[in-house]
């Protein structure tokens, strides 16, 4: 009986042993920035994708869904876009996101020397330019 205890134990040990272990991978090249959308390239991109998230983004389909955002919809004149936020999720720090905070990040990306590499496409003339983009309260964004 207590050899069968001690196997158990040790096999606990050893599964507990195996779920704390590193990943370890090997990419072509460093980074090109840690700013997402900055500079980009497939080993970049790779590793950014599992740093931030959209507050929208497509699921297996190609359908867009909610992920930083709980829910989206648009204006019947198709100008506005309203975001409602999740609450559940904190920056690296323990901070909460808020709106405030995804105000702060478009209105960044949208400055020429942020180096975006989208903001032509959302710049005035772009193929959908933001007007503005702004809070209307701790968890829900307007864009304009």
């Amino acid at each position: 009986m207590k050899k069968l205890l001690l196997a158990g134990a040790a096999l606990l040990a050893t599964a507990n042993t195996a779920a704390a272990r590193d990943i370890t991978i090997a990419q072509s090249s460093d980074l090109r920035s840690n700013n997402p959308g900055v500079n980009r390239d497939g080993n970049t991109d790779s590793i950014i994708l599992h740093i931030v998230e959209g507050l929208v983004g497509y699921n297996n389909v190609g359908e867009v869904k909610p992920l930083l955002a709980t829910s989206f919809e648009m204006s019947a004149d198709g100008l506005t876009y309203t975001f409602k936020l999740r609450t559940d999720v904190k920056f690296h720090n323990g901070k909460p996101m808020t709106a405030d905070d995804v105000v702060w990040n478009w209105t960044r990306y949208l400055k020429p020397e942020t180096k975006w590499t989208c903001l032509k496409d959302f710049a005035e003339g772009g193929a959908a330019p933001v007007a503005g983009v702004k809070a209307t309260d701790a968890a829900t964004v307007e864009i304009t």
